[in-house]
């Protein structure tokens, strides 16, 4: 941190759209009985966002500013055993882009 006090730094965090799905449950974050990859990503993603307004709100008056963003939709294998009805509405409204 000293090194981004010295000059009007940017942090800029990733995180993605899927942090509205997000509900933790903050007494039991890792519950095997309802766990599930998509509800996991959604949190984490969701703590990225309040991690990156903690940081703005902490370093504020120092020169640093925070920023999490979403990058859209890229084709990955991210998706690959998402089948149906969830496949479709993954992608739904989003622009896909192949990657390079």
């Amino acid at each position: 941190m000293p090194l981004l006090q010295k000059g009007h730094a940017r942090i800029i965090n990733v995180s993605s759209d899927l942090h509205k799905s997000g509900k933790p449950d903050l007494d039991n974050l890792q519950n095997p009985d309802t766990y599930s990859a998509i509800k996991a990503y959604g949190n984490s993603k969701l703590f990225n966002i309040y991690f990156t307004k903690s940081l703005a709100e902490k370093y504020k008056d120092k020169g640093i500013t925070a920023y999490a963003l979403h990058p859209g939709v890229v084709k990955t294998s991210f998706n690959s055993k998402l089948t149906g009805f969830i496949k479709f509405f993954f992608f739904t409204g989003y622009t896909i882009y192949d990657q390079p």
